[in-house]
């Protein structure tokens, strides 16, 4: 099963590919991380950040839930 908007997860820390491996099996799909800058996600020239910024997206931060 596939999800129509992109799994996005903050990923903190040195082994990226690890911290993915639970979402990958939680989601039932590949988990791919890409890290991006703050410059980088504030620059709109990047095709991948201007993908995701489109996309539909659910906040899954504290102040996201607490307003559900």
């Amino acid at each position: 099963m596939r999800s129509e908007a992109p799994a996005l997860m903050p990923v903190f820390g040195l082994n990226i590919r690890q911290r993915c491996s639970p979402g990958s099996s939680r989601l039932g799909m590949q988990v791919n991380p890409v890290i991006r800058t703050p410059e980088q996600w504030a620059n709109d020239a990047d095709s991948l950040v201007l993908q995701i910024k489109a996309a539909p997206t659910v906040d899954v931060t504290p102040a996201g839930k607490a307003a559900s």
